[in-house]
Order: structure tokens, then C-alpha cells, then sequence
């Protein structure tokens, strides 16, 4: 009898145990404060960007419009989108801070927030016409009834480009001697993209880079002749690592 309480009581400990273990994997460990990002930038009109900061996994971003709150997000990555939430004549902010996963909030406690510098919106293009879907692509109906084509237009903070009988261009496009790249949707790359599984940087313009450029500050990376991204590679006596950045010596 004694035997049966002893191996009764032993399991019911460990099967507490494996429950601990399972809910607070740090069971134990030291709490870690995430450090603030030490930089904030708008990437073009309508992106937010930051410094990454060490073990964060995750970031909350709220976007102010004349100093009222009207977005708030949580990220993956350090950057955020708000071309949905902002509008010509209007300054905004937006504050950052890394925070914990649900998982991680028994030992992680959240950064502080950062604070970016004020922009005003001030060209956002036409938002007053509305887009037509056929079977050979989109095209954009301005207000008066007319069709945008040949060429660029600015709609709704967003780049598109339309051929001369008004779909909108999609894929790699060279103009006046720059590439471009056009999404499934015809918006203009900007930023870090992917592309057949090669990364591509394109300038707040659209156009794509070549050469050394810093997208953030003190990140560097070398862009080849086509725009691809070099990596795990020396390039003018620098060391670039697998992730394409210079690693200082």
C-alpha cells in the first residue's frame, strides 16, 4: 500500500512539474528587459522603419495624425506599413517598442517606446477614381470617366505605371534609364523586395539600386550590376556575411 502512495505521489509531482515546464519554458531563468531601438526613420511617405533591437521578435507601432492616435500595429519585422491609414495636409509620428510574444511575457518585459520625427503628407495622387478589373489586367477609371495610360501615375500614395491602353504594367520596366519593379498588382516596388528569389533594393523613387547603399543606418550592402544583393562574399576588400551586410573588421 505504503509503495502504491509513494509511486502515486512521485508521479503526481512530475506530471506538476512537466506542466510548469510546459507553461513558463524560462521557468527560472532571469527576466530580460528589450533594449529600445536606437534609431526611427520614415523609409518613404508611408513606411515606418527602425533599428532592429537584439531578442525582439515582435514590435507594436502606433501612428499619430496630428498628434492623435489613429493606428496601432504589432509587427514581425522592423517595419510598418501605413498607406491605409494616412492622408494629404495631415503630420504624423509613429512611436515603436519591441515587445514580448505571448509565450515569452513570464521573463521578457517590453521596451520602451521610441519616438520618430514629424512628416507631413502632402501628395497622395488621385484617390477620387476607381480601379476596373478585365481578363487582360487592371486599369484605373479617374473621377471624370477617363482611363489613366502611358505612363506614371501617382494613386492613393502608391506608384503604378500604364501602358497605352490603360493596364497597368506589371514585372520589370525600364524608363529613362532606370529599372523598376511592378507587382502582381502594378504597385512599384520600393525597399528590400524579393524577386525569383533574389533580393532587390529599389530607392524611395522605385529605382533599382547598384553599388554600396545603407538602407539603415550603419547596415551596409553591396547591390551588383543587376540589383541582386551580394552575399557570403568580399567586394572591395569588404567581408559581406549571409545576410548581405558588411562585417567590420
Amino acid at each position: 500500500m505504503g509503495q502504491r502512495v509513494h509511486k502515486f505521489l512521485r508521479g503526481a509531482v512530475l506530471s506538476v512539474l512537466m506542466l510548469l515546464t510546459a507553461a513558463y519554458p524560462a521557468f527560472g531563468a532571469e527576466t530580460v528587459r528589450l533594449e529600445a531601438a536606437e534609431n526611427t526613420w520614415w523609409e518613404d511617405d508611408t513606411t515606418a522603419a527602425w533599428t532592429s533591437v537584439k531578442k525582439a521578435k515582435q514590435y507594436q507601432v502606433r501612428l499619430y495624425e496630428n498628434e492623435v492616435s489613429v493606428a496601432k500595429l504589432t509587427v514581425n519585422t522592423n517595419r510598418a506599413d501605413f498607406n491605409d491609414y494616412m492622408q494629404d495636409g495631415y503630420q504624423y509620428y509613429f512611436e515603436v517598442r519591441a515587445v514580448a510574444r505571448n509565450s515569452e511575457q513570464s521573463y521578457v518585459e517590453d521596451g520602451p517606446w521610441v519616438t520618430s520625427k514629424t512628416v507631413e503628407l502632402s501628395n497622395r495622387g488621385d484617390t477620387a477614381g476607381r480601379w476596373r478589373n478585365y481578363a487582360d489586367g487592371n486599369k484605373y477609371q479617374m473621377e471624370d470617366g477617363t482611363m489613366a495610360v502611358s505612363g506614371w501615375k501617382l494613386i492613393s500614395g502608391t506608384w503604378y505605371h500604364f501602358d497605352d491602353y490603360g493596364y497597368a504594367i506589371t514585372g520589370w520596366l525600364e524608363d529613362n534609364g532606370s529599372r523598376y519593379f511592378l507587382d502582381e498588382e502594378g504597385r512599384m516596388a520600393k525597399g528590400w523586395t524579393e524577386i525569383g528569389g533574389f533580393w532587390y533594393y529599389f530607392q524611395k523613387d522605385g529605382a533599382m539600386a547598384s553599388g554600396w547603399i545603407q538602407p539603415e543606418p550603419g547596415k551596409w550592402y553591396y547591390m551588383q550590376e543587376n540589383g541582386v544583393m551580394a552575399f557570403d562574399t568580399t567586394v572591395d576588400g569588404y567581408r559581406l556575411d549571409s545576410s548581405g551586410m558588411w562585417i567590420p573588421s
